[in-house]
């Protein structure tokens, strides 16, 4: 019975990964319910999602298959080159990573109340073959090409956007 009982404690995992999340040390001895997540197990290729802002998209115009290079913001001294293997459609000022946000000391802005951002960023979602050392979670600086534009266009697209948020409030 003691056999039996140990056996339906285990757990096992419903593919092969490397688990890069677990229990928090608070959580460990206490009871879960069937179906709760104890961990998360990745696999493959390494993905990054960059957020741009109408400017950044405008300016780098990516699409799929694009060379990019990334720099995670705990290892600066290494550059990454990876692909871009999807880009949103449209933007969307939703689901922000709150690290990312001004209420963690990131750079996007969003409303304190409904947590949706003050303008829409288009997210890219980049393959990097040969990630070694980064980790869940990381943050950095996507570098893509991009072609140049006048001052005159940036400065006329900026004024129709805050004209457009002054008609909005």
């Amino acid at each position: 019975e003691r056999k039996q009982r140990l056996a339906e404690l285990q757990i096992a995992a419903p593919s092969s990964g490397r688990v890069i999340k677990g229990l928090r040390d608070r959580d460990v001895g206490t009871f879960l319910p069937e179906g709760a997540a104890v961990g998360l197990i990745v696999s493959g290729t390494w993905r990054v999602k960059a957020l741009l802002d109408e400017d950044d998209y405008v300016r780098a115009r990516p699409s799929v298959g694009d060379r990019v290079e990334f720099r995670a913001a705990s290892a600066t001294e290494q550059t990454l080159t990876g692909l871009v293997v999807a880009v949103a459609p449209a933007g969307s000022r939703a689901e922000i990573l709150a690290p990312l946000t001004q209420l963690a000391g990131g750079e996007i802005v969003v409303d304190p109340q409904t947590q949706l951002a003050r303008q829409p960023y288009f997210e890219v979602t980049i393959a990097l073959p040969e990630a070694k050392g980064l980790h869940y979670g990381v943050t950095g600086c996507v570098r893509m090409s991009g072609v140049s534009e006048t001052i005159a266009s940036r400065l006329t697209r900026r004024i129709t956007r805050f004209i457009n948020m002054l008609a909005r409030e």
